[in-house]
This record gives C-alpha cells, sequence and structure tokens, in this order.
C-alpha cells in the first residue's frame, strides 16, 4: 500500500510535466508555410512579370527603388512646407511693430531661424532668419532700408552660433539665442546711437516674447519636423 502511495506521488508531477509539454511546429512545416506565404506575396508581381514581359527581379528592385524615391522626397517636401511657413509667419509677425509706437522685439523670426538652424542647417537658418525679417520689414512702408538690413546681422549670426549648442535643453537654447541677438542688436543700436528706451523695450521684450515661444510652441513645432 505505501509503495503504490509513493510511486502515485512521484509519477503526478511526470505526467503533469507530460501534460504541459507542448509538440513544436516540424520544422518542415514550418518551411511549407514560409513557401506558401512567399508564394502568395509574389502572385501580384508574377502576374506583371507575365503580362508584361518583365523579369520579377526586375520588378522588385523598381519598388525598392521606388520606395526609397518615396521616403526621400516625402522629407524634401515636408522641409520645404516648413520653410515656406516658417518665412511667411515670421514676416508677417514683423507687423506687430505697428501697434507699438516703441521698439519691440515681438516677432518670430529669431524664433524661425532657431528651429531651421537646428533641423536644416546654419545656410538655411540664415536664410530663412534674413528672408523673413527682410520681407516683413520691407512691407511696412514706414520702415526705412537701413533699418531692414541691420537686423540681418544678428540673424546670421545666430545661425553660426547654434549649430554649437544643440546639446544644450530646447527652452534653454532658445533663451541663450535671445540674449545673444538681443544683445548683439542692442550694441549696434547704441553704436547708431539709438534712443536707449527703444533699445531697452527691444531687448526685454525679445527675451519675454521668445521665453514664451520656446517654451509653448517650439515642443510642439519640433515634434512635427
Amino acid at each position: 500500500m505505501m509503495n503504490k502511495i509513493i510511486s502515485y506521488l512521484l509519477g503526478k508531477p511526470k505526467r503533469k510535466k507530460q501534460q504541459l509539454k507542448k509538440n513544436p511546429i516540424p520544422r518542415k512545416k514550418k518551411r511549407e508555410v514560409f513557401i506558401a506565404s512567399y508564394r502568395k506575396i509574389n502572385q501580384p508581381l508574377d502576374w506583371l512579370s507575365k503580362k508584361y514581359s518583365i523579369k520579377t527581379q526586375n520588378i522588385k528592385i523598381a519598388l525598392v527603388l521606388l520606395a526609397i524615391t518615396s521616403l526621400i522626397f516625402t522629407a524634401y517636401v515636408k522641409s520645404l512646407v516648413f520653410i515656406i511657413v516658417f518665412i511667411v509667419a515670421a514676416a508677417a509677425s514683423k507687423l506687430i511693430q505697428e501697434l507699438f509706437p516703441f521698439v519691440v522685439g515681438l516677432d518670430f523670426v529669431l524664433f524661425v531661424t532657431v528651429l531651421s538652424t537646428m533641423h536644416y542647417g546654419w545656410i538655411v537658418g540664415a536664410t530663412v532668419g534674413c528672408v523673413s525679417s527682410f520681407v516683413g520689414s520691407v512691407y511696412r512702408i514706414r520702415q526705412q532700408m537701413d533699418t531692414a538690413i541691420i537686423p540681418l546681422f544678428g540673424y546670421i549670426a545666430i545661425a553660426l552660433i547654434t549649430p554649437y549648442l544643440l546639446s544644450l535643453n530646447l527652452l534653454f537654447l532658445g533663451i541663450l539665442c535671445a540674449l545673444i541677438y538681443a544683445t548683439i542688436m542692442s550694441l549696434i543700436f547704441l553704436h547708431l546711437r539709438a534712443d536707449i528706451f527703444n533699445t531697452a523695450t527691444f531687448f526685454i521684450t525679445t527675451i519675454l516674447f521668445n521665453y514664451w515661444a520656446f517654451k509653448n510652441i517650439a515642443p510642439f513645432l519640433v515634434s512635427l519636423m
């Protein structure tokens, strides 16, 4: 009796283990499933090959090249759209100056210059900044041509500096670029004997506006770029 109990206790885990053991799929069957799936995928290619007398291999190569071209073209179009939107939005934002009797830095030109430089390089960044600033300034009839050209040096400087600051946090990068730009332009204004009050309002509003833009708008735009 005791031997039967011991045998039962020792044999139960073994039988349970055998029940839990799954039968593996034979390697031959896996291969057959793979071949069947491969043939099913190639059916459209085989049809095209027979219909137009083109080798299946050539069709595959053409599809791969088409996919690569589409990816490159899509990325190019996406970048071009962002650049155009940046220029138009920044140029239009320069018109905000018309609402104030003193000089302010409440525009998106510096903002788009930094973002464009981050993603497309300093040449594109400088171009976006200079074009948007010049177009926006010239559109304002009362703006003199020399006043429209002077800020361009500041945007070029920021485009050259930004690539060396990409390791910084986005918000800190934006604030630092705004501080550098505002300092450069303030020194130029003072050198040209500009009004101290206008220089001060420009400096302060440039820092505050870009702080707001890089904190609230930049993260969303960067996620799309």
